[in-house]
């Protein structure tokens, strides 16, 4: 029998960091709102600009502050000013911004792309409002005392969304194969504004995601929930990963000699606070530092063996896990990320160790280091 069934699913906001500098401007990316473009019903969202819209965006800000400024009687130095200091704002900002997409995994070619249209839109229109408005400046002129005080604000404000869609199966407990079409959307806002004497930077980023799944077959109201938690777990992960530096801290403790295995059973008493007694035969100040770089990758494993409780509904819970990751960071269609790769491969290398798949102590396999 063959029946269609949707759910969106909205994974929990991710905040990012705020920090303080000696700034005129201030950047705030403060918002990521999703859309997904489908037949389905869809609630009212979010439609993202275009690279033109968003530039135009900023470039009318920053032109309806300098025409602010020459009715207050502003001199062409003062005007000038003012636009190295929004295109300083600017570059800095996207930045900031660009980076903190590239670690979420969120800058691949089509949004680097867009982003990058962007910022040439934008740094060629303040060329050309610097030729309108400054037509006798012959070099940059550092911020004045006068623009600085200027106390009109300027904001401007820079959006992405994009979707995604991936496929997998998944086989129940009573031999049903299942096939699940999903499709992800992201987003971002950035946005930059200056007021009276501002002096601070601050940057903030909050992505979210909305999951439509179709589904062909019939699930229970418990597998049906059990992958809406598992697509959500699935996110954290790889927010885990791509966030930090797990595979290299790995690697680190392979080159120092460990199995896999052993290290992944180590890591994991980590989370439980009980290693005292390890590295006796090694010295405590060498495994003082292997267990600082691999308690994160504890955490990691402890989530992965959470999501794998997720999928445990279903007849084959490690290909189901595996499979959603590998449909959604190694798409067949396109050339993978190598982000998604070193995530997909770290993911599948963790899923052939009995000290994660299992416990250790039943697995028979010595986990101390």
């Amino acid at each position: 029998m063959f029946t269609k069934q949707t759910s969106d699913i909205l994974p929990t906001a991710q905040n990012a960091l705020s920090a303080n500098t000696p700034r005129h401007f201030t950047l705030l990316s403060e918002r990521a709102l999703a859309y997904v473009e489908s037949s389905e019903p869809q609630p009212k969202g979010f439609k993202p600009l275009t690279a033109e819209q968003a530039a135009g965006n900023i470039l009318g800000f920053i032109e309806r502050q300098l025409q602010r400024d020459v009715a207050d009687g502003a001199s062409e130095s003062e005007l000038q000013s003012r636009l190295q200091a929004g295109l300083q704002g600017f570059k800095k900002g996207f930045a900031e911004a660009e980076e903190r997409l590239s670690a979420l995994n969120m800058l691949n070619e089509r949004v680097q792309a867009d982003i990058g249209k962007t910022y040439d839109l934008v740094t060629s229109g303040v060329d050309k409002l610097a030729e309108q408005y400054t037509p006798n400046a012959s070099t940059k002129v550092a911020l004045s005392q006068a623009a600085k005080e200027m106390s009109a604000p300027l904001a401007a404000s820079y959006d992405y969304a994009g979707a995604q869609s991936f496929q997998f199966v998944v086989r129940t407990r009573e031999g049903d194969t299942i096939t699940v079409a999903a499709q992800s959307a992201t987003g971002a806002s950035a946005s930059f504004r200056s007021a009276d004497n501002a002096a601070e930077f601050a940057y903030a980023e909050v992505s979210s995601s909305r999951y439509s799944l179709t589904i062909e077959g019939e699930l229970s109201e418990q597998e049906r929930q059990s992958l809406a938690d598992l697509l959500d777990k699935v996110d954290h992960l790889a927010e885990e990963f791509f966030t930090g530096n797990l595979d290299s801290a790995f690697s680190y403790a392979q080159n120092l000699g460990y199995d896999s295995n052993q290290i992944s059973g180590f890591a994991l008493r980590l989370t439980q606070v009980e290693y005292q007694r390890v590295g006796a035969s090694y010295g405590e100040g060498a495994t003082s530092g292997l267990a600082e770089q691999l308690e994160p990758v504890g955490r990691f494993i402890k989530d992965t063996q959470q999501a794998l409780d997720k999928a445990s509904v279903f007849a084959e819970p490690i290909d189901v896990l595996q499979s959603i990751i590998d449909a959604m960071y190694l798409p067949q269609d396109e050339q993978p990320d190598p982000k998604g790769r070193r995530f997909a491969d770290f993911v599948r290398d963790l899923l052939a160790q009995p000290a994660v798949v299992g416990e250790a102590g039943e697995s028979g396999v010595n986990t101390e280091l």
